[in-house]
């Protein structure tokens, strides 16, 4: 292992730890990490009932037994000898009290306690604040954490924890995804983790003794790349090139001094790169705007920069006028920063959760840096000037051929959001959108780029789908049915068969809130066509119904198939009054 504390010395003494690594902890590292990596990419639904860190123990601990690391010896490997025992496994103590350790406070007054202090409060808040807002965006039901009262629970917690020798406690967002996925959607969830947890803690001690600390540093580097995968520089630098200078001096300052300066250095440069760009200093932590109040609606002329420290001013107006609508002019506004859009973008959401508006005005004179939806907008940012790819081209050619309409940037994507697909997860944008016309209904065909999970948990998907505006469908799910799903009927998993059509049965998992009134509306005519086309998920959900095939962007073939399908669908299920 490297003998260097600080940054620099980790990195030099690296190519020296790898060359000297003991094979056998160096493979069970090597294939925990190679079963992180590919269990997002997995689509079995029995193997994703399991999260990826106990798949990791299922096959370590076994791999140690093979190695009989319970018993010490050598290895020698190109020459070099290699001690291996129990030193290598995790160990609880033989009686729970020996593992309680009673704080010493001898250090109390010196510089070094105080900030390590500060960098473990900072920490965890800011693990457990951002954890609580990512399962927020994850969660159907719209439900907001009150921040405030998560923070003094995790800092009574901590407390608590360390007065006798544990470790301080967060907001864990695995903990909390795999909760969303599984069905949990109450604090219950959490009670029943942390029970299990301690059940296991008192009864599991024999397993637990024979846990790798390999395959938990291997958990630890699979989540240090997450947290700086090429994904992540990538999703941030197509928002703009100033949020990547920020985030990768942010970084490599952390990396090579520490958090809390580190942050404090990341903020300056985002301070700075906001001065450069035209803000004013007294625009920097105070938020200008008129306000016009009427008596069902609220009017904000807003004036100059709005950037990610002032942007609390803004939401305060909001919370002013909780039940009316609200229009913000952005006639004088000379800058909006990306995190001020994608809070907007937010209270908009609020707005319309709560049956109220929220109305954007005079934004056009603002040009966006990039093409994505939440890149920054400046008045002084000259006109983007997009370059079309060989897919843009090739999908333009395909809508004009069709007599449809083609735009080939991004858009926010409002109207996928209510449907039961897109539970726990977040729809970042919707691309390359075709606007066609089904059976005299316009509908809407788009790129969808979709992350499952949040912040190291998240996995990127891109895939067309279609979604088409129609009325008077009852609320359903139809896929295709797997072995798990058979599995799991009658587990909260109901699958509505058809006695008079064994073959749609067999094939299809069809779920409904109200099962009489899918049965009404799934006729014999519908149930013999889809006996004839298989291989599309379709959703009705409100007003809307959704269709999409496989999880990727389909060809221009493919899209026909697609439109096909659905054609073929309304052609025998519309209702009358359908549209």
């Amino acid at each position: 292992h490297a003998h260097g504390h600080e940054f620099y010395e980790t990195i030099f003494e690296m190519p020296w730890a790898l060359r000297h690594a003991n094979p056998e902890v160096a493979l069970i590292t090597l294939i925990s990490l190679l079963i992180l990596i590919i269990y997002p990419y997995i689509n079995s639904r029995i193997i994703k009932m399991i999260p990826s860190p106990i798949w990791v123990l299922a096959v370590a601990i076994p791999l140690e037994f093979i190695m009989d690391w319970e018993h010490q010896h050598e290895v020698i490997f190109l020459g070099e000898h290699h001690k291996v025992g129990p030193a290598l496994l995790i160990h609880l103590p033989e009686r729970i009290m020996d593992g309680v350790v009673f704080p010493d406070f001898g250090k109390f007054l010196t510089g070094a306690f105080w900030i390590a202090v500060a960098s473990i409060a900072l920490v965890t808040a800011l693990e457990s604040l951002l954890s609580a807002l990512a399962v927020d965006s994850l969660d159907h039901m719209h439900r907001k954490s009150d921040l405030n009262r998560d923070l003094g629970g995790v800092g009574a917690g901590t407390s608590v924890s360390g007065l006798i020798g544990g470790l301080p406690m967060i907001s864990e967002i695995v903990r909390s995804t795999a909760n969303i996925a599984n069905g949990g959607k109450t604090q219950w969830a959490n009670f029943f983790h942390a029970m299990f947890l301690l059940l296991f803690i008192f009864f599991g001690g024999p397993v637990i003794d024979h846990i790798p600390i390999a395959a938990l540093a291997a958990m630890l580097i699979y989540t240090g790349y997450k947290l700086a995968s090429p994904n992540e520089f990538k999703n941030i630098y197509l928002i703009g090139k100033s949020e990547l200078l920020v985030f990768v001096t942010t970084m490599i300052m952390v990396l090579a001094t520490d958090l809390l300066i580190g942050i404090a250095i990341g903020i300056v440069v985002n301070f700075l790169v906001n001065i450069v760009k035209g803000t004013k200093f007294n625009e920097l932590f105070k938020a200008n705007y008129n306000i016009i109040e009427g008596d069902h609606e609220v009017k904000l002329t807003m004036h100059g920069s709005f950037v990610f420290s002032n942007f609390l001013g803004l939401r305060k107006a909001f919370l002013r006028f909780p039940d009316k609508n609200i229009r913000l002019d952005f006639s004088q506004v000379t800058m909006v920063d990306h995190s001020v859009i994608h809070h907007i973008g937010e209270l908009e959401r609020n707005q319309e959760l709560k049956g109220l508006g929220l109305e954007i005005e005079n934004i056009e004179h603002l040009n966006p840096v990039t093409e994505h939806p939440l890149a920054e907008r400046r008045a002084n940012a000259k006109p983007l000037e997009v370059q079309e790819s060989i897919r843009d081209k090739k999908l333009r050619a395909y809508s004009e051929g069709k007599g449809w309409s083609y735009y080939a940037g991004s858009q926010m994507p409002t109207r996928w959001k209510p449907f039961p697909s897109f539970y726990g997860k977040q729809i970042r944008r919707e691309n390359n959108i075709i606007t066609a016309s089904i059976n005299g209904i316009e509908c809407t065909i788009a790129d969808l780029v979709v992350k499952a999970g949040a912040l190291i948990t998240g996995k990127l998907d891109e895939f067309t789908a279609l979604h088409i505006p129609v009325k008077g469908f009852p609320e359903f799910t139809l896929e295709k049915e797997k072995v798990i799903d058979r599995l799991m009927d009658g587990q909260g998993n109901k699958d509505i068969d058809f006695d008079s059509h064994p073959d749609f049965s067999d094939h299809y998992l069809l779920q409904g809130s109200n099962e009489n009134e899918v049965r009404n509306f799934f006729n014999d005519g519908l149930l013999s066509y889809l006996e004839g086309h298989e291989g599309f998920h379709v959703e009705a959900y409100g007003e809307g119904m959704i269709v999409y095939g496989q999880n990727r962007q389909l060809r221009e073939n493919e899209i026909d198939e697609l439109v096909d399908f659905t054609k073929g669908f309304l052609d025998h299920s519309m209702p009358s009054g359908a549209a």
